[in-house]
């Protein structure tokens, strides 16, 4: 996809769907720039209606001192160990639209990616680098933005279920194993289904009530409507598909050439 291949520097990349403010040491988020059309795309397959990226200070990974042996004099002498590794990032995941009786592939959600500048400069340090090299921010800012995208959409695509959700998709789920298990009084033939005959069940139903749904809440646009899946419920084919996608538009964050 060739409009996936332009990259924006961060203090433009601004849109109605995408907001950065990020201030990186010595002005190093002038000369790195975010493939907007990619992080649009993955966007959409989570389900995730508006994106924030911003920067701000926090704790970092810190070495605790321990010791680990004992020289010939009978002294000690200690070495540094890392503590528990302090996260670059942290997401949070606000519903945007929704409602008690409305279905889960209907809702969208806002995420704010909150970037720990001061523990990405720790790593750039510890790895014996610099700190105004755009490409060693780069490769922290594309780690963190990466995952933080592609964790809250596999969240939202396969966990994030409301009572009616679960509620009709049990009622539903139980028809096509049964029916896939010819226990069904229009097909009497019990047997233990197979992978094939169960996957044909979950997914006719699944194309059926994305199709229906479309007339409730509208055919699936940019941050709206009811997303298309092969699965009523969970989207586990929409959570594939961004995994996979994330690892092929890589990296999503890159310096800019000179």
């Amino acid at each position: 996809m060739s409009a996936a291949e332009k990259f924006i520097p961060l203090p433009e990349a601004n849109t109605s769907r995408i907001r950065t403010v990020v201030e990186l040491p010595f002005g190093v988020e002038e000369r790195i720039g975010i493939r907007l059309s990619a992080v649009n795309w993955l966007l959409q397959l989570g389900g995730i209606n508006h994106l924030r990226i911003e920067t701000k200070n926090g704790e970092t990974s810190k070495p605790n001192m321990m010791i680990v042996g004992v020289n010939a004099q009978g002294g000690a002498y200690g070495g540094a160990a890392k503590s528990e590794t302090v996260p670059s990032y942290n997401t949070d995941l606000d519903v945007v639209t929704g409602g008690s009786l409305m279905h889960s592939q209907a809702i969208w959600h806002n995420l704010s990616l909150t970037l720990n500048k001061d523990e990405m400069q720790q790593r750039i340090l510890d790895a014996k680098g610099d700190v105004r090299s755009a490409q060693k921010w780069a490769g922290e800012l594309n780690q963190a933005i990466t995952r933080g995208i592609v964790l809250a959409g596999v969240d939202n695509s396969l966990f994030r279920l409301n009572k009616y959700t679960v509620l009709l998709g049990g009622f539903l789920w139980t028809m096509d194993v049964t029916q896939a298990a010819g226990i069904m009084m229009t097909k009497w033939d019990p047997h233990v289904p197979q992978l094939g005959e169960l996957l044909t069940e979950l997914m006719f139903s699944g194309v059926l009530f994305s199709l229906i749904d479309r007339m409730r809440w509208g055919g699936e646009k940019p941050g709206v409507g009811r997303r298309f899946s092969l699965f009523f419920g969970v989207s586990p084919d929409r959570a594939a598909l961004l995994w996979g996608l994330s690892r092929v538009w890589q990296p999503l964050v890159k310096p800019l050439e000179k």
